[in-house]
């Protein structure tokens, strides 16, 4: 690229964040102004997805991220890429019961805006059969075999006999 049109992409792309971010303070103030509203009339206020997100988040992802921060990474994402609500939230639940979030009382769960800025609805974290320490478990016992007549008989004649003693 020539040095005007990577002047020409940087611009863009700055303009794409002044977007993202107007676009967060309005949701913010949109939601502000329901708020208000739903008090003045009485009707709860409309719930919307990012609310949704807010609710569902860990506790610890919720002090190490605001609803600002959250709503303006979910705005830099192009409308195009975003996911739907419901699949953000299937997402969300995935990832509040994954044993990499839970070790160490919760010490692992990042921000939730952080979650949204690594788009981490589409790298679900791996199930505990996929746990990196199963291969040092053991592995649970075979299910017992169905034993014939035949097989009883047998077991119960080696049982029966005596025992040969070495150095008696």
């Amino acid at each position: 690229m020539s040095k005007e049109q990577d002047h020409l992409v940087a611009q863009a792309n700055k303009l794409r964040l002044q977007v993202a971010d107007a676009e967060s303070a309005l949701g913010h103030l949109k939601a502000k102004l329901a708020r208000v509203e739903s008090k003045l009339t009485g009707d709860p206020a409309p719930e919307t997805g990012l609310d949704q997100l807010w609710k569902l988040a860990l506790p610890t992802a919720r002090t190490r991220s605001s609803k600002i921060q959250c709503r303006t990474e979910w705005n830099r994402i192009p409308k195009h890429e975003r996911p739907t609500v419901q699949l953000a939230l299937d997402a969300l639940r995935a990832w509040n019961r994954c044993e990499e979030w839970k070790k160490d009382g919760n010490a692992f769960v990042p921000g939730l805006h952080r979650w949204i800025k690594s788009r981490q609805w589409e790298n679900l974290p791996e199930t505990s059969r996929h746990d990196p320490h199963a291969r040092y478990q053991t592995a649970p016992p075979p299910p017992p075999a169905a034993r014939t007549a035949e097989d009883e008989a047998a077991l119960l004649a080696f049982l029966s006999k005596p025992v040969k003693r070495m150095n008696s």
